[in-house]
């Protein structure tokens, strides 16, 4: 019996597709043809050398390919391959394939790095060739070369798979089908990972059919070694392993068992040994950018492009399905004509005959549906479809094998589509794509689902070639994929690096971020304009030119256009460097950009962003508070005070500033002014309820604890869905050891807001101060992982293991740690964070770090005014002098 992928060792097995009496197995019969006819003598030649035959085989495939694309051969990697792949390899080529540090340090891709695909072997195959070869232009070649050559290796496999069923002519024309299909011709063109990832899962596709579970489990790991999606083969294998098994294992040899519990056990563990170094990966420092804000619906929103992307691929999965229902029914309906067998027999021997003997149909469609899920929950691009696409084509082929008169039609079917699909090369039938059409976007990921890549990839080539002519003395301004283009001579596009400032994260030793023309604005630089989807990535905002701009070159490539132009400056303006900043920092943009640095705690370019957007808008009032919260938060109250007070100027009727004002007054513990501050707001929103929140704590702070008390419980109120109020006077009512009315208080709180951080740190609060400081902790603990990182918690927390009046509770090292952190989380940390820390220190045996600390919270409380603390801080760090921890008092 032949093979069905005649390259690869050993013998059928089992699970290969059998002889019956309803499908004759024509290939074991080496003396006729697919027609059953005698063979003639060129068969009966490529019998008898059947190496020899394969290797003819293989130079012919491959030298029609290479002149098919020929004109490409020498071509530079185009965008997603030159801002992956040869990132990657001209990182490792650089630092001569440091590993550790690509995978350990290196910035992962959304940050600018070259950290991209880590497991892949091919960054590797190209280094090493960047480091033998001379010229970027030859390793271009070599790839290129080993493209088409894995092309041709797809072809024969295909065929060898295919010939089996439906005969040499339908073998051929499907094969054909699937290469000349636009997308998967387009990667043929591309310098990059899928068409030998594809390669080497058709082998194991063809291995797992025959059985050859060592052979399939070495080609799975080498597809997914050229592309981490090629383990999908892997998770297939081991889903219609498990299948068979339960179509076939109460029948089975005791020696079909083994070697079936063989195959699931190496199945199984290449799985999992894929998924671990997937979560491993994805558990490094340097891949927490691209997963902090990781989208699960993304995927789902993506692929509703996809009829728009390869409608001719939905057309041929169509008709695949269909063919494979027909063929379904037809074998059920041969089953039920058994009339000597009982009904549950003819079902067992259905779904034997569906399993074991048609394998192949289930094996693809496993494999083309965890394709499908896999790119649903993650991300989706067209080049993603080439595995299924082949998968599609193999089913196809061999359904067309079943009757003569479906080898004939299937036959002139495949020949029309081999025509069209030479039609549709450059995409001409393809629709547009709505979601890229509606706002003019260029993606080159998008653009490779046929060769209209060509044009924009011509673009961006003729656009480089004059920059490099033209500019390259002078700073230009871009957005990806032009900056990789423009600084890394490996990438082919131009001989020595320029140099610049990239407004996307992606950056280079040659092109500085965005953000650094707030500080040192460019001399006379060039713009360069590319709307795509890269700008999710932006820092900055390259705009169209307006009609004075200079446009230097137009690349007339259709929607979208790629222009390079100068700014006007007129020759009178005192400041041109501003005029260049505003051109990629909009004061929109920079009122986002700061509120977003400000998010992150970056509190001092933040205010840099809003005062760049003041000058340039001064009457942009949300901005200057904005720019007020910054300058409270930072102790810059007569700032903060200056910003408010220019806001009433303009607008006496806004309430959000008067509160601002009472919170800084609050702060320098002028309570009268806080308290007329907030009675104003009163009078002119009586419905704003946060009032009686900072009324309460104006009261609180002067000692007026039942007016305090008052406004929470008005606040709890008012407020009837929130728990704040019913915290906030339980927070009143534990000071004033009324301990049962504060539980009271606690109780309602976690009714309206269970999983409220808030709500268990007031429990920790109340048990604290009752004794009760095991189940404190927990509540603290329990706050923290509710909310990983609040200062309040780790403060409260830090505080309680380091002064707990009972000694099993305390732990210095572990108080240490939680204040250290707790103090990393701003630039400024307040007076009561370092008297935190200071004790933290002293009960770890740190007193030298505790006096200093203590003396820090000693000095800042004493710069706010506030007498009480300085007090208490010197009492403490009398302590520290002398050796002696802080402890509190029991209760």
């Amino acid at each position: 019996m032949s093979r069905i992928c005649p390259w690869l060792p050993g013998r059928n097995s089992p699970m290969a597709v059998s002889s019956s009496p309803a499908m004759p197995n024509r290939a074991a019969r080496p003396t006729t043809d697919e027609s059953g006819t005698a063979a003639g003598p060129t068969v009966r030649w490529v019998q008898r050398h059947p190496r020899l035959s394969r290797g003819v085989a293989f130079l012919f495939v491959f030298a029609l390919i290479t002149a098919w694309r020929f004109e490409i051969v020498a071509s530079p990697p185009y965008w997603d391959s030159a801002m992956g792949l040869f990132l990657e390899a001209n990182f490792l080529a650089d630092t001569n394939f440091d590993y550790p540090r690509l995978w350990l340090q290196e910035k992962r891709f959304v940050e600018g790095g070259s950290a991209i695909y880590l497991i892949s072997v091919l960054p590797t195959v190209v280094a090493a060739l960047m480091k033998t070869l001379p010229a970027p232009r030859d390793v271009f070649i070599a790839y290129h070369l080993l493209t088409f050559a894995c092309a041709a290796g797809i072809a024969l496999t295909m065929f060898a798979i295919v010939r089996r069923r439906s005969g040499a002519l339908v073998a051929v024309l499907s094969a054909a089908a699937a290469l000349t299909t636009p997308l998967l011709a387009t990667q043929i063109d591309m310098l990059g990972m899928d068409v030998p990832m594809v390669f080497c899962a058709l082998l194991a596709i063809g291995a797992m059919l025959e059985g050859r579970n060592f052979t399939a489990f070495g080609l799975v790991l080498v597809a997914a070694a050229c592309k981490m999606i090629g383990a999908i083969v892997g998770a297939a294998w081991f889903a219609y392993l498990v299948v068979a098994t339960a179509a076939r294992y109460p029948r089975a040899t005791a020696h079909w068992r083994r070697r079936l519990w063989l195959a699931l056990g190496t199945s199984l563990l290449l799985v999992d040994g894929l998924v671990l170094l997937v979560v491993y990966l994805s558990t490094q420092a340097t891949s927490q950018a691209e997963n902090y804000e990781h989208d699960t619906t993304r995927g789902m929103a993506v692929m509703a492009d996809l009829p728009y992307w390869c409608p001719d691929i939905l057309s041929v999965a169509a008709v695949a399905l269909l063919g494979t229902l027909v063929a379904a029914g037809v074998i059920a309906g041969r089953h039920r004509r058994r009339r000597e067998l009982t009904a549950s027999r003819r079902l067992i021997g259905l779904w034997q005959a569906l399993v074991l003997n048609e394998p192949l149909y289930l094996f693809a469609w496993l494999i083309v549906a965890l394709m499908v899920v896999a790119l649903a929950v993650a991300y989706t691009i067209p080049r993603y479809l080439c595995l299924p696409l082949v998968c599609v084509y193999l089913i196809v082929g061999t359904l067309l094998g079943r009757t003569a008169w479906t080898r004939t039609l299937g036959s002139a079917a495949l020949a029309v589509v081999i025509g069209l699909n030479l039609a549709n090369s450059d995409g001409r039938f393809f629709p547009a794509i709505p979601t890229e059409a509606a706002v003019d976007l260029r993606t080159g990921a998008v653009l490779e689902r046929s060769r209209e890549y060509l044009l924009d990839h011509r673009a961006n080539q003729l656009a480089v070639r004059y920059l490099a002519e033209h500019c390259s003395s002078r700073p230009i301004v871009a957005g990806n994929p032009l900056v990789h283009f423009l600084s890394l001579p490996r990438l082919g596009y131009v001989a020595r690096p320029l140099s610049g400032v990239s407004v996307n994260s992606f950056t280079t030793s040659t092109f500085r971020p965005a953000d650094t023309v707030l500080d040192d604005a460019p001399t006379d630089p060039v713009f360069v304009y590319l709307n795509n989807r890269f700008r999710q990535n932006a820092t900055g905002e390259i705009p169209l030119p307006d009609p004075r701009d200079r446009v230097l070159f137009r690349d007339g490539f259709p929607g979208s256009p790629l222009l390079i132009y100068e700014r006007y400056i007129p020759a009178a303006a005192s400041d041109a460097g501003l005029r260049i900043v505003t051109t990629l920092w909009p004061v929109d943009r920079l009122h986002a950009r700061g509120r977003y640095l400000a998010g992150l705690g970056q509190r001092q370019r933040a205010r840099q962003m809003f005062e760049l957007a003041l000058r340039l808008d001064p009457t942009r009032h949300e901005t200057r508070f904005e720019l007020a919260r910054l300058l409270l938060q930072d102790g810059d109250h007569a700032r903060a005070r200056e910003q408010l007070q220019r806001i009433l100027a303009d607008r006496p009727k806004e309430t959000a500033p008067r509160k601002l004002l009472a919170e800084i007054a609050l702060a320098e513990r002028d309570f009268s002014a806080a308290e007329q501050q907030l009675q104003m707001v009163q009078q002119l929103a009586p419905d704003d309820v946060q009032v009686e929140e900072l009324l309460g704590n104006v009261y609180l702070q002067s000692g007026r604890t039942e007016l305090a008390l008052a406004a929470f419980e008005r606040l709890a109120a008012r407020a009837n869905d929130r728990a704040a109020g019913y915290l906030l006077a339980s927070s009143v009512l534990v000071k004033s050891k009324r301990f049962d009315e504060a539980r009271s208080r606690l109780e309602r709180a976690r009714q309206l807001e269970s999983e409220n951080p808030a709500v268990d740190l007031g429990w920790g609060d109340l048990l604290a101060q009752t004794g009760d400081f095991h189940r404190a902790l927990d509540h603290y603990q329990r706050a923290l992982a509710l909310r990983p990182g609040w200062v309040a918690a780790l403060n409260r927390l830090a505080w309680l293991l380091a002064t707990c009046p009972s000694a099993p509770q305390r732990d210095g090292a572990q108080a240490v740690a939680l204040a250290e952190s707790m103090c990393r989380q701003t630039d400024h940390p307040s007076a009561g964070m370092l008297d935190t820390l200071a004790a933290a220190y002293a009960e770890a045996g740190d007193f030298a770090t505790a006096i200093a600390t203590a003396t820090r919270a000693i000095d800042l409380a004493r710069q706010h005014g506030d007498e009480t603390a300085v007090r208490t801080y010197q009492a403490r760090l009398a302590l520290y002098r002398d050796q002696l921890p802080y402890h509190e008092r029991p209760q």
